[in-house]
């Protein structure tokens, strides 16, 4: 077996590490990518809900049609689940 010398291996360590930063820095970026989302999120749905509690037919409307008010949000189907148990709850 040939026996590598030290500024081989020197290369091949620093190469190495130049691959997990640029794993790290890729999962940094999907990981702020995805907290972004949840943060708009949790903004719409706080939008949502502060409408209907201020807006008794926008409540009227999400409560009979519930599917036709929040698919006009870019939201996600949790998103609009939260939505909706939290208006059953406060209108019972």
């Amino acid at each position: 077996m040939k026996m590598l010398n030290q500024s081989a291996v020197d290369k091949w360590m620093v190469n190495k590490k130049q691959k997990e930063i640029v794993k790290v820095y890729i999962l940094q970026v999907l990981l702020r990518n995805y907290l972004s989302s949840i943060n708009i999120e949790a903004e719409v749905i706080s939008e949502i809900l502060l409408k209907a509690a201020s807006e008794p037919e926008f409540r009227r409307r999400l409560i009979k049609s519930p599917k036709k008010i929040l698919d006009c949000y870019g939201i996600s189907n949790e998103a609009k689940q939260v939505i909706q148990r939290t208006i059953v709850d406060l209108t019972q």
